[in-house]
């Protein structure tokens, strides 16, 4: 630094919010557990989630009484229990059940992550509330707690999987091009995970994003 520089004193993001609530939000990415399945369309939940824990030097830890993976921590006085459910997707919502009892977590302070066959790989979707869309792990969830709960629903719609069946499509894996862009997608979810908790918002904004720019 020259002399004639004065340095800047940047405030951290702190700063920004007030956070003192230590109010639990629970993570909940849709998968199904198993080596063979990890990079399949249905498992992108497990995936962006894997990859918040890890960006916020976390590990998970396998806790049967919750048919669960779990991942504990705090961002600045938020609580953020992280879960991807053990029970295969179809009974997701017994795993998100049992960890929001115990940790006695409000339905607005969930944010569930996973698949959307309609939607158009590069885009993500956020909102609060509504049906499944078809989605088996929502619809397990709504059958347990209701509509009532945040969704960051990203597209796996694309040409190359055209003329499949909704079945088919989710247990295809990510092609190689389309796993190149894992990490721009990373990063979007996880901004807008962070956005929700450090706004302290009463729910999730609607809208629409893209991770890819053509």
């Amino acid at each position: 630094m020259g002399w004639m520089q004065k340095k800047i004193n940047t405030p951290s993001i702190t700063s920004y919010y007030s956070l003192n609530s230590k109010t639990p939000y629970l993570l909940v990415g849709l998968g199904n557990p198993g080596k063979k399945y990890e990079n399949n369309y249905h498992n992108v939940g497990f995936l962006c989630l894997d990859n918040f824990v890890s960006k916020n030097s976390q590990e998970w830890h396998k806790k049967d009484n919750f048919n669960a993976e779990v991942a504990e921590f705090f961002l600045n006085d938020n609580r953020i229990i992280s879960i991807k459910p053990q029970t295969f997707m179809n009974n997701s919502g017994q795993a998100v059940k049992k960890v929001a009892d115990y940790y006695k977590v409000n339905k607005n302070k969930i944010v569930i992550i996973h698949d959307d066959f309609d939607l158009e790989f590069g885009t993500i979707r956020t909102r609060y509330g509504g049906s499944s869309g078809g989605h088996n792990g929502v619809d397990s969830i709504i059958e347990l707690l209701g509509e009532d709960f945040n969704r960051i629903r990203i597209g796996i719609k694309s040409s190359q999987i055209e003329g499949l069946s909704a079945g088919d499509i989710v247990l295809h894996n990510f092609p190689k091009d389309q796993q190149n862009e894992f990490m721009p997608m990373f990063k979007e979810v996880g901004s807008i995970i962070n956005e929700f908790i450090f706004s302290q918002s009463e729910i999730i904004n609607s809208e629409t994003r893209k991770f890819i720019l053509n």
